[in-house]
């Protein structure tokens, strides 16, 4: 068993940082066929971290991949053979927060050359006080031999680094906001559990990646499922697989119109059932960066594949994973 670690900023300072981080998780799976992923924090980036590993889990579907939901420890960080690292240097107010701590075989660095510089620059506008501890504490000083030099406590100097550290990621922060719907699809029956399930990832998608639209099969609109969605909801189209004919579709629309905003027919040539279906799914993910489902479904087996089958999904299933904290 591999263990991948994630360790980083609770916060994200690239806007293209999601690339980056799917090649690294992706170089990792297709190195290893037995993987668990830790986190070792909560927050922004350990959502995304979160969500890429989803997208692995069900990318590479002969690969044996487990995701841990509980914050890793020291221990556990020190037993990575992987760890996947977003930290600049003198960025953060932890002293653990550093690569040089690490004992891991392989690290893979996700940061960006061009913002460190423009760290490097912000920090040079900081009061020369605050510039002076960030310096020597990014050349290996301690807090201690930095308040000596200064004539002051070490309790001193880390509230001015603490003071600079919050300047810096005030400016640096960027927002990353999932501009692709999520797609819903095969459910299940709307049970009480199935219902609570579903809300519980409905939320988090819409405080962890400010998921605001949504592809929903038709065949819930009206559900108990709706009804938890509306909440989280700004812009829901309604994706029909049925066999309407074009002249009557406008009247047929009218039925999901309150509460969808729009309504798509996918059309197939099948007369099967299980295959409209699935090429309702097809077309949704096609569209979506992450979707919520059932695996457990009487066509899970099927769902796996064409899931494997898209790019960049990340999978949320009401009868398996959790969502983070």
């Amino acid at each position: 068993m591999t263990i991948c670690a994630f360790l980083g900023h609770d916060r994200i300072y690239d806007k293209d940082i999601l690339s980056r981080l799917q090649q690294a998780v992706y170089t990792v799976v297709q190195k290893y066929k037995e993987i668990t992923f830790v986190f070792c924090g909560r927050g922004e980036f350990y959502d995304w971290c979160y969500a890429a590993a989803l997208d692995a889990k069900y990318h590479f579907p002969k690969k044996e991949i487990h995701i841990s939901n509980e914050i890793a420890d020291r221990p556990t960080l020190n037993q990575a053979s992987v760890v996947i690292t977003y930290i600049y240097d003198g960025f953060h107010e932890k002293s653990s927060m550093t690569r040089r701590a690490l004992k891991a075989k392989e690290i893979i660095d996700i940061t960006s050359a061009e913002t460190a510089s423009r760290i490097e620059r912000l920090i040079e506008t900081l009061p020369e006080r605050e510039q002076l501890v960030l310096q020597k504490i990014n050349s290996g000083e301690t807090l201690s031999q930095i308040g000596t030099a200064l004539g002051v406590s070490g309790s001193a100097v880390r509230a001015v680094r603490a003071n600079a550290c919050r300047r810096l990621r005030r400016a640096m922060y960027v927002r990353l906001i999932c501009d692709k719907p999520c797609a819903v699809f095969s459910l299940g029956k709307a049970t009480y559990e199935n219902v609570r399930a579903f809300d519980r990832q409905a939320e988090y998608l819409s405080r962890a990646y400010g998921v605001t639209s949504y592809l929903i099969a038709a065949e819930y609109v009206g559900s108990a499922f709706m009804s938890a969605l509306e909440r989280y909801a700004k812009h829901i189209t309604a994706v029909v697989h049925y066999s309407v004919a074009e002249d009557v579709r406008d009247i047929f629309s009218l039925r999901y119109c309150q509460p969808c905003e729009d309504v798509v027919y996918v059309d197939s040539d099948s007369k099967v059932e299980k295959q409209r279906t699935l090429s309702a799914v097809d077309y949704m993910l096609e569209r979506a960066s992450f979707c919520v489902c059932n695996l457990q479904s009487t066509i899970g087996s099927a769902l796996r594949k064409s899931i494997a089958a898209s790019n960049c999904v990340a999978v949320f299933d009401i009868a398996g994973n959790e969502s983070m904290g």
